[in-house]
This record gives structure tokens, C-alpha cells and sequence, in this order.
């Protein structure tokens, strides 16, 4: 569940367990990212300038088996142990909800960002592009 929040990622409920990730900044302070829960529900969220409120928009997709993966690639690196947190002009992040707690790694520079939390981020990514290719051959 999206709700207003005040830092550089959307605010959120912690009622359920997600990923997150995105990127903010530039100009308006915009941002735009994925979050995927632990059901393998994805979904793409905006926010059109800083203080907007979030849009999330349409179901992605949903993949149970990259979800899970994910997850357990969270919880066997650590993530919730990495503490990093860069803020430049455009800021990206990966931000794990889990059990009622959030943690979350901040960069700017992807080449010194911890490489577990990039390698959830891209993984986001590809899920988004593998779900999206998936259901337009599917119309």
C-alpha cells in the first residue's frame, strides 16, 4: 500500500512485506520506480514532482518464483546489514519492508553503490521488462 512520505523513496505502509526501488531527483525531484511484494505482485509507481502525491499505476504482472527469489537473495546477503546511504542530484535506491521493518541503500554512483543492493535493482528491472514482454505477446 502507497502512502505520502517525506524521503526520497515513496512512502509506505509496512503491512506487507516488498521491495522497492526507483530513482529521484533532477529538476523537479520526480521519481518513478517498481515495487514488488512477497506474493510476486509488481507494480510501477511515479511521482510527478517532490511533495506529489505517489501514483501507482497498473498491475505489471505477477511471477511468485521471482519474488521468492528475490527475497531470499535479500535475506542471504544481508541487505538489511548494508549501510550505505549517497544522495547526489539523481538518486536511485533499493528499499526492503519485511516483518514490519524497513532498510534501504541510497546511491548516486552505481559504480560504488554495495553490489547486492544493484543486483536487486537491475533484477527489478529485468522482471519488469520479462513481465511486460510476457503479457503484450499474450494480447
Amino acid at each position: 500500500m502507497l502512502i505520502f512520505g517525506s524521503g526520497l523513496s515513496p512512502g509506505y505502509a509496512f503491512d506487507s512485506d516488498e521491495i522497492r526501488s526507483g530513482c529521484a531527483g533532477g529538476i523537479t525531484g520526480g521519481s518513478a520506480g517498481l515495487t514488488l511484494s512477497r506474493d510476486g505482485h509488481l507494480w510501477r509507481w511515479q511521482r510527478s514532482r517532490a511533495g506529489a502525491a505517489v501514483e501507482q499505476g497498473p498491475l505489471i504482472g505477477t511471477d511468485v518464483d521471482a519474488a521468492m527469489r528475490l527475497f531470499e537473495r535479500a535475506r542471504l546477503g544481508e541487505f538489511n546489514l548494508i549501510e550505505y546511504r549517497e544522495s547526489g542530484n539523481m538518486t536511485c535506491w533499493v528499499d526492503l519492508s519485511e516483518n514490519g521493518a524497513m532498510h534501504g541503500v541510497y546511491w548516486s554512483d552505481r559504480s560504488a553503490a554495495p553490489a547486492l543492493a544493484i543486483g536487486l535493482f537491475d533484477k527489478m528491472r529485468e522482471l519488469q521488462r520479462n513481465l511486460t514482454s510476457t503479457s503484450s505477446t499474450r494480447q
